[in-house]
């Protein structure tokens, strides 16, 4: 699904946006988002492709690729000429979960160049409705007495890892059901058929809302501002219990360090819109803007804590 910001920019010269870059006039950047079209990526790339296409003062085009966990969409990047102009925006899911649970890796982390990351949201814990438990400790109490009773949805690798998380902290052993997307694993969650689900607040809100669903815990040291009936992981006594969803920007590698250089500045000034926070504060994200070196070894650290995870916990890799 492609969205176009800015078209009435469709004349000017690129240019102008890219010392040196010799272009056709009116071309436009894609920004690839590796899921589909509502999923959070998608939500959260929308308001940032507006924020960039008036920042650069050219069009920019949301180009979702959706499939094989985000796999199609980062070689969709890696095909494209490195000139700039086809841009990744992705979850963490992608560059760091990707190459820790993959036993031979669908891509190489290095091909892909850090621009910046421009936001987080907290996981949350989710359970349907229907299960009587009101707390976090309730339900961990009951899934201690009845060991691989519960089961919980899984769409990418970060929902996956959250749950494996859960597991080792509480001490509980669970059930994954594999999905081939978080919208289907709502559909199942409401009608019983699944009894956890992990994800940040924006994809799970209507669900909430309409009271099929209740959280149990912010995977976070604090409460979330957008949702403030769950509580902290410190106050549901699993501590540590840390994770966030976090959406980043990538250029193929071999991009030349000018237009690297350019886009950082660009995505920096983007990130840091009015626009791009109140998108943030409807879907329940804070501002994490890390740029070049910076998120590089923000994303180390990432595969680095995940990797131990999964060889604590003896998680079997695809």
């Amino acid at each position: 699904m492609k969205t176009i910001a800015n078209l009435g920019c469709a004349g000017v010269l690129l240019v102008s946006g890219w010392a040196g870059a010799q272009v056709p006039s009116g071309t436009p950047i894609r920004l690839i988002v590796p899921f589909g079209a509502g999923s959070s990526v998608d939500s959260t790339a929308r308001p940032f492709a507006l924020a960039m296409s008036e920042a650069l003062g050219q069009p920019v085009v949301v180009d979702n690729r959706a499939g094989a966990e985000g796999v199609i969409g980062v070689r969709a990047v890696l095909n494209a000429p490195a000139d700039g102009l086809t841009v990744l925006f992705t979850s963490n899911s992608v560059p760091t979960l990707l190459p820790v649970l993959k036993k031979v890796a669908p891509f190489d982390p290095a091909d892909l160049v850090p621009v910046c990351a421009i936001s987080k949201a907290p996981m949350n814990v989710w359970m349907r409705a229907t299960l009587p438990h009101k707390t976090l400790p309730e339900f961990i109490a009951d899934a201690k007495a009845h060991p691989q009773k519960y089961t919980y949805a899984t769409s990418t690798g970060l929902t996956r890892l959250t749950a494996e998380w859960l597991q080792q902290i509480a001490g509980i052993e669970l059930r994954g059901v594999p999905y081939k997307a978080t919208s289907q694993a709502l559909v199942d969650i409401q009608s019983g058929q699944v009894d956890l689900l992990m994800s940040d607040v924006s994809t799970a809100k209507s669900s909430y809302q309409s009271g099929r669903i209740r959280p149990l815990v912010a995977a976070d040291a604090k409460r979330s501002a957008a949702l403030q009936e769950a509580p902290s992981a410190p106050e549901a006594g699993v501590a540590g219990f840390n994770v966030s969803v976090w959406f980043a920007t990538y250029l193929p590698r071999n991009t030349p360090a000018a237009m690297v250089a350019k886009m950082r500045q660009t995505v920096r000034q983007a990130a840091n819109s009015a626009q791009v926070h109140d998108g943030d504060k409807a879907g329940g994200r804070e501002a994490m803007v890390l740029c070049g070196d910076e998120l590089a070894r923000y994303q180390d650290a990432e595969i680095a804590r995940w990797r131990k995870l999964v060889a604590t916990a003896r998680i079997e890799t695809d």
